[in-house]
């Protein structure tokens, strides 16, 4: 059950509670050890995720596991000519197939690069999308059909967010203001990686909603004005907002950095893992009404939900002392009603 919490739709990051203060909601599922992102349940019941091993190396594998179930990997084909392939964010298309950011490493590293592909389970087909260059993917947000959507990039300090279509990432049609603060929320994908952004704000993690043009996403607007580690510090803020129809309206404020989130199948609510109110979870926030409800303690660093909505799934970082176990994640499934 959900534990409903008086909260109001604003507030401060602050900082975390003792990582042993609550233990996580739910039941452990079958998953390899080690690193464990990206959570996406598709339609097929199974839960697909990224699996790092931290005595093994950067390399990333496909897993997927469900309720009962025994957890396994799966071996997409790799682009011809990669002689490294590395797998990051997953999403669930529209079409039902599951997305994948993949990384291409070549014999010469300047041939080096990132795509976004479309893998189905069901036949282990897989289909290119878009290739974005060196510049890695974080959120991505396919509208229906797969031919426009959003795409993130961000390196904590710097974080932003272009249009998306076969051809790779596109330019926003003009800058966009936060509660004040207007910047190129672009940034991160047309200018020199080594540039800085102290007068940029910081976008992250768009999502779609239903109507395929609409949406939910994070900002942080001030960060603009600050440099360095300085811009971390500053807190996020949840937004709904149609482009080219006005300006982005914000849901709640005073997040801490989000870690996960995902938008609920009923297109009114949205899940957040980030911490709120100095302590760490697993939030539903309604997007109508701004009210915030625990789903779960703990700090989850990736959130999914059923394709019903009935349940969730969510990896976290358990307890280790006084700090997080952040080698060895546990997948876990929470009702959701």
């Amino acid at each position: 059950m959900l534990a409903a919490l008086a909260l109001a739709a604003c507030g401060h990051g602050g900082g975390a509670e003792s990582p042993a203060a609550a233990a996580p909601a739910g039941t452990v599922l079958d998953a390899p050890a080690g690193w464990l992102s990206s959570p996406v349940w598709l339609a097929d019941g199974y839960i697909y995720l990224l699996h790092g091993d931290p005595g093994y190396g950067p390399d990333t594998q496909l897993w997927r596991t469900r309720e009962g179930g025994k957890a396994e990997r799966l071996n997409p084909p790799a682009e011809a000519g990669c002689e490294h392939t590395d797998y990051r964010n997953l999403q669930a298309l529209p079409d039902g197939r599951l997305g994948l950011g993949r990384w291409c490493g070549m014999e010469d590293p300047r041939k080096d690069h990132f795509d976004l592909i479309a893998l189905d389970p069901s036949t282990g087909k897989v289909e290119e999308l878009a290739v974005l260059g060196g510049t890695p993917a974080g959120n991505v947000a396919w509208a229906p059909g797969l031919q426009t959507g959003y795409v993130a990039h961000s390196t904590a300090i710097c974080a932003g967010i272009a249009g998306l279509s076969r051809d790779g990432a596109q330019r926003m049609p003009e800058p966009v203001t936060f509660d004040g603060h207007t910047w190129a929320v672009d940034f991160t994908w047309f200018r020199d990686a080594a540039a800085e952004c102290t007068a940029d704000g910081r976008a992250d993690t768009p999502m779609l909603r239903k109507d395929g043009k609409s949406l939910v996403l994070f900002a942080s607007p001030t960060s603009q004005g600050k440099s360095g580690n300085d811009r971390t510090g500053q807190p996020w803020n949840l937004y709904r907002w149609t482009p080219g129809a006005g300006q982005p309206s914000a849901v709640v404020t005073g997040l801490g950095d989000p870690l996960g989130a995902w938008l609920d199948p009923d297109d009114r609510s949205v899940l957040v893992s980030a911490r709120w109110q100095s302590k760490y979870g697993i939030w539903r926030v309604d997007l109508a009404s701004g009210a915030v409800t625990e789903v779960s303690p703990g700090r989850s660093i990736g959130v999914t939900m059923s394709p019903d909505g009935g349940k969730i799934a969510a990896v976290f970082q358990p307890a280790k002392g006084a700090d997080y176990d952040i080698d060895h994640n546990e997948l876990r499934v929470i009702d959701a009603k």
